[in-house]
């Protein structure tokens, strides 16, 4: 885990802070890793992935709205992120269709 190393040196590393929180969710310390996305969400408004897995895990916790709050900030960024498309609450399903990239166009 080299990413705590950089973390001791700079703890606003935003991309070390975000390996952390993907290590810790990944080891299914759901609460801590929240925490870790959290802050480089609140430290690094450009850093979509931190956005779109605190939208995730606020959506398992039913979360809805704020949920679609992140997978909004996170397409508003990155349009086409498939990730952030499928965190947009299942409330929004009409939109989604209507509104989502396709994937016939795109040549896939």
């Amino acid at each position: 885990m080299a990413f705590k190393n950089v973390l001791q040196i700079d703890p606003k590393d935003a991309e070390s802070r975000f390996q952390m929180a993907e290590a810790l969710s990944k080891q299914g310390k759901i609460e801590a890793a929240f925490k870790e996305y959290s802050s480089v969400v609140a430290g690094n408004e450009n850093h979509v992935m931190a956005r779109v897995r605190v939208g995730q895990l606020l959506l398992l916790n039913r979360m809805v709205d704020d949920a679609e709050k992140m997978a909004g900030e996170a397409l508003a960024k990155e349009p086409n992120n498939v990730e952030a498309w499928f965190c947009w609450p299942a409330c929004n399903r009409p939109r989604i269709i209507t509104t989502a990239p396709s994937l016939r166009s795109s040549g896939r």
